[in-house]
């Protein structure tokens, strides 16, 4: 049987991180970073806004799941939480998986990034879980293939994960995997929330 790939995840001890040890910690070997402590984890308490103090952590490393950052998804948020959490930090993180020749970086960017398609029809029904006589077959999907859309600071911050990830990728030769996440629950199962499900 051949070695696991050696898998780092930023944002470790968070619920995805969790999600990620708990489903697939039998296929890959995972290690992490947190800002606290993670007892009885292979994790290195460090801020990724410190590319120094994170650097060893990506020594040896096949992949890395970017998941670390500002999670608050509100109109009101601002640059002074948004750029060390989403921007310097996201770019420590690609900084430091090319010094170390890691092969693949995961960056799990946001639905919000094209957010302010949910302003349009049938988006809008969508997003409210008012399905009423939609026909699937008919709704356009939204793809990476549209123009972004952003509906804040907050997915501005994402999109430019999303560029770092094609500079890193055409300039570097890492291959990025760009992931537009969507809502989670506390349990990890779908609820109420018509976004989650």
């Amino acid at each position: 049987m051949p070695d696991k790939k050696k898998v780092l995840v930023t944002g470790f001890g968070g619920r995805i991180g969790k999600v990620l040890r708990d489903h697939l910690g039998d296929k890959y070997e995972f290690s992490g970073i947190d800002r606290i402590p993670l007892e009885g984890l292979d994790s290195l308490t460090a801020d990724l806004t410190d590319l120094e103090a994170i650097a060893p952590a990506f020594e040896g490393k096949d992949v890395v799941v970017h998941l670390a950052a500002e999670p608050r998804h509100t109109p009101d948020i601002g640059w002074d939480l948004l750029m060390p959490d989403n921007v310097i930090a996201t770019a420590n993180v690609f900084e430091a998986a090319k010094q170390a020749g890691v092969s693949r970086i995961i960056f799990f960017s946001s639905m919000h990034v094209v957010g302010m398609y949910e302003r349009d029809q049938p988006y809008t029904a969508i997003a409210e879980g008012d399905y009423g006589d939609l026909d699937p077959a008919t709704v356009p999907l939204i793809t990476h293939d549209m123009p972004d859309r952003p509906d804040g600071p907050y997915a501005v911050s994402k999109i430019f994960g999303e560029a770092l990830g094609r500079y890193f990728d055409e300039d570097h030769g890492i291959s990025v995997i760009c992931i537009r996440f969507g809502t989670t629950s506390p349990d990890d199962r779908p609820g109420s929330d018509p976004a989650a499900s």
